[in-house]
């Protein structure tokens, strides 16, 4: 094989080698599907981590299951650990899990706040503008998914720091 021909072969390899690495840093750092940070702020929305105490969030919470009454069950037991603000209603879609907390930017800390109150819960982020949490009860969820008050520290250390799509704030 000729000088010209290894050489030719070293370029075309090293080539590939960064269009395959470009590729890969592509497909890793994609977020087109999840809200992110910057669009929040773009749309005026200012991302609020810090967790407010249980009676100042505004929560909606909605049965997702075909036991009646779980909403207001669950309702008053997060009332006993302190959130004043509750409203209920039957969830339009299932969920297959314990519960699904919804959030917007501005509701980021008062969504950790729920999930360290409800067991096994899982969080969603949603484009809403306002500071409201929803809490769905899915088909998993039982009367006894409440954290008992003195464990709602150590499920926010759990939990760890609130973020909003992987970034906090404007």
């Amino acid at each position: 094989m000729s000088l010209a021909r290894v050489r030719a072969l070293v370029v075309i390899g090293v080539l590939a080698v960064i269009a395959l690495s470009t590729v890969v840093w592509a497909i890793i750092k994609d977020d087109q599907t999840k809200p992110s940070t910057q669009q929040a702020c773009e749309l005026g929305t200012k991302v609020q981590t810090a967790i407010p105490p249980a009676a100042a969030v505004k929560l909606r919470i909605f049965n997702a299951t075909d036991i009646t009454g779980l909403a207001t069950t669950a309702k008053t037991q997060l009332q006993q650990a302190g959130f004043k603000t509750i409203t209920t209603g039957n969830a339009s879609d299932a969920v297959d899990a314990t519960a699904e907390v919804r959030y917007g930017p501005a509701g980021v800390g008062a969504a950790y706040l729920v999930r360290a109150h409800v067991k096994n819960s899982t969080a969603t982020p949603d484009d809403r503008k306002d500071d409201s949490v929803d809490l769905i009860l899915g088909n998993d969820y039982t009367t006894v998914n409440i954290t008992p008050s003195g464990e709602v520290k150590t499920e926010l250390e759990r939990l760890g720091k609130p973020e909003y799509d992987g970034e906090a704030g404007c």
